[in-house]
């Protein structure tokens, strides 16, 4: 009963940080802009796995120059074990990334009859842990998220109702964004080192942070759970 309840918790909680990431990366609709849409010529991304089951992460190719009205159509990847296309929403591509490797995006732009065709390359590497401390409280989680971008625990004892949430970037990485469901259940941007609110006794929060060098988006999720929930 309880690995179900567990599968079940997992798969709640993936769902949670798809809404979240499309959350952040998908933005207000454009507006008209002069020029020729464009794609960039290249990408950089991040997947992880949790054992043998992928936790896939969520990415976006903007088009610049994305006239009001235009549709996106199309879309395909060249190499769909690497990642699948999953749908596009104003001058937005979504990328859904299942492993490492290489790949190249396409898809048109379409607007008054007349059809742009554009490509990006994209490149999807292993996950590596962006920050160097986790702190929920007085709990380093930092070493829970090693070999994986996503943790979720049951915790006993006293119920937790509020507790400071302060994280440190790795070398290389810098903290760009956190989120947490509010008590009523929505999305919320908090600061680093602000205090998060257990609604119902759980939490749900995701942090952004973002590479140096690459400019890869990486995310870390922590999930936490009365130990009844995980129990019935």
């Amino acid at each position: 009963m309880q690995k179900k309840c567990n599968k079940k918790i997992r798969l709640v909680s993936i769902m949670l940080a798809v809404v979240m990431v499309l959350s952040v990366l998908v933005p207000a609709p454009a507006v008209e802009a002069a020029g020729k849409p464009s794609a960039p010529k290249s990408l950089n991304c991040r997947v992880c796995f949790v054992g043998n089951m992928a936790i896939t992460n969520y990415a976006t190719i903007q088009v610049k120059n994305f006239p009001k009205g235009a549709k996106i159509k199309n879309q395909k990847s060249s190499n769909k074990k690497v990642l699948a296309v999953t749908n596009a929403r104003d001058n937005y591509v979504g990328l859904e990334l299942l492993k490492a490797g290489k790949t190249v995006v396409s898809f048109d732009v379409v607007y008054k009859g007349k059809t742009t065709s554009l490509k990006t390359r994209v490149t999807v590497r292993k996950y590596e842990r962006p920050c160097s401390s986790f702190k929920v409280g007085n709990r380093e989680y930092a070493s829970k998220v090693k070999k994986s971008s996503f943790f979720h625990q049951g915790y006993k004892g006293k119920k937790r109702t509020k507790e400071k949430v302060s994280i440190k970037a790795a070398k290389g990485w810098k903290l760009i964004n956190i989120r947490y469901y509010d008590s009523k259940g929505k999305e919320k941007k908090i600061k680093n080192k602000s205090y998060v609110k257990y609604h119902n006794g759980d939490v749900y929060m995701i942090a952004y942070f973002q590479n140096k060098k690459t400019k890869e988006i990486q995310t870390v999720q922590m999930n936490f759970y009365p130990a009844f929930r995980l129990a019935n």
